[in-house]
């Protein structure tokens, strides 16, 4: 009887996966610091688009 409940124990823990469940990153999340990315979302969107700057220098000499 024992070992049925060790048995039924170790079950649940492998159909918990409490660590592999992590909530949505927030804007300044110290895991994109872990990625090598900014904290800064602003920051952190120029550096994975470099053309984001030179898109919005364009729009405002456009206008």
């Amino acid at each position: 009887m024992e070992e049925v409940m060790k048995a039924r124990l170790e079950r649940a823990k492998m159909l918990d996966y409490p660590e592999a469940i992590s909530p949505p990153f927030e804007p300044y999340d110290p895991r994109y610091a872990a990625m090598g990315l900014p904290l800064d979302p602003y920051l952190r969107a120029f550096k994975l688009n470099p053309n984001l700057g030179f898109v919005a220098g364009i729009i405002r000499h456009l206008e």
